[in-house]
């Protein structure tokens, strides 16, 4: 997993969009309480972790990618 910088945090926010559940991880990703962002990839991820520091952990994403399956 890679590390997203701050101003690359905008890179995950629709895969947490409309849900509920992840209300604490969208304030992460708007800059609204202190956290990190994981992706598989900096380029078109498709698995995300958003962690609220010291809080709680939200993983999102497709595992089956066509781009991740082994030829």
């Amino acid at each position: 997993m890679i590390e997203l910088d701050l101003k690359d945090y905008y890179l995950v926010e629709s895969s947490f969009t409309e849900k509920k559940q992840y209300i604490p991880a969208l304030s992460v990703i708007h800059w609204n309480f202190p956290g990190r962002v994981f992706v598989n990839q900096v380029h078109e991820p498709n698995i995300a972790i958003v962690w609220a520091t010291g809080r709680w952990m939200y993983l999102e994403g497709n595992t089956k990618s066509e781009k991740d399956k082994w030829s």
